[in-house]
């Protein structure tokens, strides 16, 4: 695991959604609207801290009752809009985008 050092720099992170259309022809007309008012696309929000990424992102998962197949968010940048990490629907967080070569960021 990786520890990252912030220098109390603010952070960005994006949470958001997208419609599963795959399950669209299942859903009934309430779980249509329900689907429909979630959030598209992507909002930042800014935090303090890469703990504080990863509770919200699981506070908004949670919110907006979203499924691996719908959630899109979990950059993390800084106020340079760079990348600083990423946080996983599970709420763990890592250095990279790239699962195949991310190594997790170790949260103190």
């Amino acid at each position: 695991m990786n520890t990252i050092e912030l220098n109390s720099e603010k952070l960005y992170i994006g949470l958001g959604s997208n419609i599963d259309y795959s399950r669209w022809e299942s859903f009934s007309i309430n779980a249509r609207i329900d689907e429909l008012n979630k959030p598209q696309g992507l909002v930042y929000f800014e935090v303090d801290s890469l703990k504080m990424a990863a509770d919200l992102t699981q506070k908004f998962i949670k919110e907006y009752r979203l499924g691996s197949s719908n959630w899109t968010g979990g950059i993390v940048l800084n106020s340079s809009l760079e990348f600083v990490a990423n946080v996983s629907y599970n709420g763990r967080v890592w250095d990279s985008v790239d699962w195949r070569i991310a190594k997790e960021i170790e949260l103190c």
